[in-house]
């Protein structure tokens, strides 16, 4: 038998992934992901950037490859299926955002949060990192942000 909190558990996911906006974002998310034609550019954009991080890291990073980066960035941002995945999965990563903080909280407070607590935990996280690219070396390779 299930427990209370493992069926409302499941009745949330259900609820999400029954959700039209989700099935869409998730939908463009694996679309892309799945077509080469569509990710290659990305993938390659990728793949110039964890070599410009190991340029930075050795000390041998030049202005020409970060402006060379720069321009890169532009055009593959610029290609409509780069930028509708990139807003899809931005989409998911908030909502997955938004759930693991009111879960985060409960536990926390031994309560549901507020709406004023989640805001106040979502700006002191944003302040931790502004910090953390405000200094050398910003958040590290697992940082989605640029």
């Amino acid at each position: 038998m299930k427990s209370a909190i493992v069926t409302k558990v499941i009745e949330l996911c259900e609820t999400v992934s029954s959700d039209a906006q989700f099935k869409k974002c998730q939908g463009i998310v694996d679309q892309f992901i799945n077509n080469p034609e569509d990710n290659q550019d990305y993938q390659d954009l990728l793949e110039f950037q964890r070599g410009l991080n190991l340029k930075k890291m050795d000390g041998e990073l030049t202005q020409d490859e970060i402006d060379a980066f720069d321009v890169k960035c532009e055009e593959v941002f610029s290609q409509p299926a780069v930028a509708e995945f990139l807003e899809s999965q931005d989409a998911l990563d908030q909502l997955s955002d938004l759930l693991n903080r009111y879960v985060e909280l409960t536990f926390e407070f031994g309560r549901v949060p507020t709406d004023a607590e989640l805001v106040e935990e979502q700006e002191a996280e944003e302040e931790l990192h502004d910090h953390a690219h405000s200094h050398e070396g910003g958040c590290g390779d697992d940082c989605g942000c640029s």
